[in-house]
């Protein structure tokens, strides 16, 4: 005949222990206070004192890892170090540094086992200066106001967007989906983004050049305040049409101040990250704004199509978590 006991969780057998040493109940009143039998708090408390854990520990089953904790600290440092390493790559070096001759099965099991996960890779320019990064984070850091910061730059957008990278297909098969390989109309989108959301966009369907950038600053600029009011600082990466004169003095003009990125430095800009929602959200309406695109002679507009879509992803809460993501205080 099957027992009666009872699954016990490892919290009540903790906070048994917990009762007894800290509190220093006797076995009677912990049995009051937590309905368990005498039997089960003296398990408890005789398994705390022998292993430091109300639970006596499992003998281990099975093989030993064929990898030692040594072997696996070194392979979590070697992908530290190079991240992109293949299996087989892995292997080679595990074998010259360690000795250990491992399948690449048992890696990548032992990979999952330590929690690591194979993912896109972010990739920082090397040619970037840190010096130049720090020097621009504490400038901002100790003169700037997040609420001061409006962030500008450009993003194009055709039918080539709309394309997903991945696909279901059965095992040994390929994922096939016939698309659009003429790019169409292409889209520029110019937001100005600030702590708490977009302050004035425009789409057209031409790239963004000197005049028209000017024009776009020109009108941002009626949304600002002057310096040291919210909205005040507008910041820019390096692209020639961001640095003309006439910019220039149109801000200073205003009362506002600019500020350029240091150069390869896109990670702090967090209106690359809004790019990057957006885009993941055209692709996820890919029939909806492909629709918008080609068909634009019946009466659909792909203007509308990305307004929308820009304005339902970039959110207040959505712009704070891209400027502290981005490095800035929030």
């Amino acid at each position: 005949m099957p027992g009666n006991r009872r699954h016990i969780p490892l919290d009540v057998k903790k906070l048994v222990v917990s009762m007894h040493v800290i509190r220093r109940l006797s076995v009677p009143n912990i049995r009051k206070c937590t309905g368990l039998s005498h039997q089960t708090i003296y398990r408890c408390l005789d398994n705390q004192h022998l292993y430091n854990t109300p639970v006596k520990p499992k003998i281990s089953e099975g093989r030993p890892r064929v990898l030692s904790a040594l072997d696996v600290a070194y392979v979590r440092e070697l992908l530290v170090q190079i991240p992109d390493l293949y299996l087989d790559e892995i292997r080679t070096r595990l074998f010259e540094a360690r000795g250990m001759n491992v399948s690449e099965e048992t890696l990548r099991r032992q990979l999952i086992r330590s929690g690591l996960t194979l993912k896109q890779l972010t990739r920082p320019a090397q040619e970037a200066d840190e010096y130049e990064r720090a020097g621009y984070m504490a400038n901002v850091g100790m003169n700037y106001r997040t609420d001061q910061l409006v962030f500008v730059d450009e993003s194009h957008c055709n039918r080539y967007t709309t394309h997903r990278k991945f696909g279901w297909s059965p095992y040994g098969a390929r994922s096939i989906r016939p698309d659009h390989f003429i790019r169409g109309v292409g889209y520029s989108m110019l937001p100005a983004l600030s702590i708490d959301g977009i302050l004035h966009l425009v789409i057209q369907d031409r790239p963004f050049k000197a005049p028209t950038f000017a024009a776009f600053i020109s009108d941002l600029l009626l949304t600002m305040n002057p310096f040291p009011g919210p909205n005040s600082v507008i910041i820019m990466d390096n692209a020639p049409i961001h640095k003309s004169d006439e910019v220039k003095e149109m801000i200073v003009a205003r009362g506002c101040r600019y500020l350029y990125l240091p150069p390869y430095s896109p990670d702090l800009n967090p209106i690359e990250q809004a790019f990057a929602v957006i885009k993941a959200k055209i692709r996820r309406n890919r029939d909806y704004v492909l629709g918008e695109m080609c068909v634009q002679a019946a009466g659909l507009n792909p203007y509308r199509a990305m307004w929308d879509i820009i304005f339902e992803c970039v959110t207040p809460a959505s712009t704070r978590a891209w400027f502290h993501h981005s490095g800035y205080f929030v």
